[in-house]
């Protein structure tokens, strides 16, 4: 199984593992010791790849691998999360990572929010080597320290 995008207002495959993930936690799907030694180097390669200027199909490479190191029944319990947006703001808010672009203005264009997702990605990378942190990177930050501590 695969995740998909079919649902009204699906985030990126990339957002669904990473939320999803943490989701699992406490659950029977939770990763396991030995899941989080695979998945550990495929996130931190993925980080890598984010902050770089890897293709579409480099990232998509390793989201595939990523989803293939887990179960069928953790990808179908993130599938059925239907994860949005509003998903996304709320695992950053509990592990108590700031929003950006939440001030005035937010979401209005030239804010970022008509940006395609390599325009948005080229953004990310380009605070990534600034050290302007995007919250994202600062969530899968989060999940690999998760993974390493699984160990």
């Amino acid at each position: 199984m695969t995740l998909t995008q079919d649902y009204p207002n699906a985030i990126g495959i990339r957002s669904q593992l990473l939320i999803g993930t943490f989701r699992l936690e406490g659950t029977a799907n939770a990763v396991t010791a030995q899941q989080a030694a695979q998945l550990t180097p495929l996130w931190q390669m993925l980080k890598a790849l984010s902050a770089g200027a890897a293709s579409q199909a480099e990232v998509d490479a390793v989201l595939g691998q990523i989803q293939r190191a887990m179960t069928p029944d953790q990808l179908q319990a993130i599938q059925a999360m239907r994860l949005t947006g509003d998903d996304n703001r709320a695992l950053m808010e509990s592990l108590g990572v700031a929003l950006s672009g939440t001030g005035p203005g937010a979401g209005q264009p030239g804010q970022g929010a008509n940006l395609s997702s390599s325009e948005r990605a080229t953004r990310q990378a380009g605070e990534a080597a600034s050290g302007n942190q995007g919250s994202g990177e600062i969530v899968l930050d989060k999940l690999i320290e998760l993974l390493k501590s699984r160990q």
